[in-house]
């Protein structure tokens, strides 16, 4: 398939609205960069901002011999974000006769992803992709045709119970990082699983904030991606490994369920705002020691557990005993009388003083300890995820976790780092975006102090060479 036809400016037939762009990469004699050869930019639309272009260029690096390789990923610019569809693949030789590929990128700023299908379904579908150049180098229309791009995929998750054996394990693929083993030829199938995992999310804009690729090779960019895909593996049984056809269970979640069923709750589908339920009570009997003559007092009696009769009769015992019943209490109970004293469950000072800690009051499972790990790095409180995998049960038989955590870190140490090296390129224009960067760039020293970290010193020397940009 060659290029997308030139369109005009503006393209109102089936395309993106009028602010998505796209971009062609790859090695030719001439540029439309002018003084440019070999790998530069081919083809863009031609109102897409240079900077932007610019931006988009140095995204992906095609480092297979053959295959393709899909990526969506996010790059802010002039204070909004940008998603980046890229497909790259091999395209042949060179006019040096060396081997080239192709990269053919899309850019949509969030203001138009409303209404678009999920970023993995677009990249399958989308028959638009650039698989070889030919021609001058020349400007190019809009990216026609995504937004009539419907979701071939759906729920239950179909893909993932054929390979894995359970629909319910496509919510193994969260709002955190996760890593696959895979080869590059399985990144087809790998964006039907990808698709099916990006559809648990109710909202359809939140399947837009997973960034994934179909292929890493553990380089710099890779630390972009919230799910990445490599041929290398460790052997860890939770990892999930398209190639063995194996995965770890499937978590005890309501995403895993909404898996297996692709039936929404009414609160769900129809968006509905529920107060949160009181939390259960538990009952204790502690003994009060009074002065004189002991009374009875019922000071707490209710449980969901307990029938209308019930709640009458304790409502009634609540008030002032008589006389009668005074005297005969006295009589068959000289010693002090229990009292029975709620313990909430929501009452962590309470639980503390029983010597009940929050974390003891259910023992976590080893899936959901690695999910809320992830889930911790994901929300960048790197330290907490190292302390509450390390206090875990499973630390000392599962070293492997503690590696895979450490790349988390690491990935997203690669990722804010990777944000503030596009936001100073764009020299001080942005200034929303450069306050972003230069907090990101402070979540990112952070988690290169933790120890254990991968690659430390190259990451350590990118820092300080972007920490040195800080102001300029």
């Amino acid at each position: 398939m060659g290029v997308v036809p030139v369109h005009g400016s503006h393209s109102h037939n089936g395309g993106v609205k009028d602010m998505a762009y796209q971009l062609i990469f790859t090695s030719w004699p001439t540029s439309l960069t002018m003084g440019r050869t070999g790998f530069s930019t081919v083809a863009r639309t031609k109102s897409m901002p240079e900077k932007l272009a610019a931006a988009v260029e140095r995204c992906g690096v095609y480092d297979i011999l053959h295959g393709e390789i899909f990526s969506h990923r996010t790059l802010s610019y002039c204070g909004e974000t940008w998603h980046i569809l890229t497909r790259m693949g091999d395209s042949g030789t060179d006019y040096t006769n060396r081997n080239n590929y192709i990269a053919h990128h899309i850019a949509i700023p969030q203001s138009e992803i409303p209404g678009l299908a999920n970023p993995a379904e677009i990249l399958a579908q989308w028959d638009g992709w650039a698989k070889r150049w030919s021609g001058e180098p020349r400007f190019i229309g809009e990216p026609d045709g995504i937004d009539k791009i419907r979701a071939k995929n759906s729920l239950p998750a179909k893909n993932w119970e054929r390979i894995f054996g359970s629909s319910a394990k496509a919510a193994l693929l969260g709002n955190f990082p996760a890593q696959i083993t895979a080869s590059a030829g399985d990144c087809r199938t790998l964006l039907d699983l990808f698709s099916e995992s990006l559809l648990l999310n109710v909202n359809p804009l939140n399947a837009w904030e997973v960034t994934f690729t179909t292929y890493s090779s553990g380089s710099e960019n890779a630390g972009v991606f919230l799910w990445k895909a490599a041929e290398s593996s460790d052997g860890d049984p939770m990892q999930i490994n398209l190639t063995l056809k194996s995965a770890p269970p499937a978590p005890n979640t309501r995403a895993a369920e909404y898996a297996s069923t692709g039936i929404l709750t009414n609160r769900e589908r129809l968006n509905l705002k529920v107060s949160k339920p009181k939390a259960p009570t538990r009952y204790k009997v502690v003994y009060v020691k009074k002065r004189g003559v002991p009374k009875i007092f019922l000071l707490y009696a209710a449980s969901a557990a307990i029938t209308a009769g019930t709640i009458a009769a304790a409502a009634f015992l609540y008030m002032e005993p008589a006389d009668s019943f005074k005297e005969n209490a006295v009589q068959a109970s000289p010693e002090p009388l229990p009292v029975l004293e709620a313990l909430s469950e929501s009452n962590p000072e309470k639980r503390a003083a029983e010597g009940q800690s929050e974390s003891s009051a259910r023992a976590k499972t080893l899936s959901e300890t690695i999910s809320e790990a992830r889930e911790k790095v994901g929300k960048d409180d790197f330290e907490g995820a190292v302390r509450l995998w390390d206090e875990s049960p499973y630390a000392a038989s599962n070293p492997s976790v503690k590696r895979d955590i450490l790349e988390d870190i690491g990935a997203r140490a690669d990722s804010l780092m990777r944000y503030a090296e596009n936001a100073f390129a764009l020299g001080g224009r942005d200034e929303k975006a450069e306050g972003k960067a230069i907090v990101n760039m402070a979540k990112a020293r952070r988690a290169l102090d933790i120890p254990g970290i991968s690659r430390k010193e190259a990451r350590e020397k990118k820092w300080k060479t972007l920490n040195g940009k800080i102001g300029k």
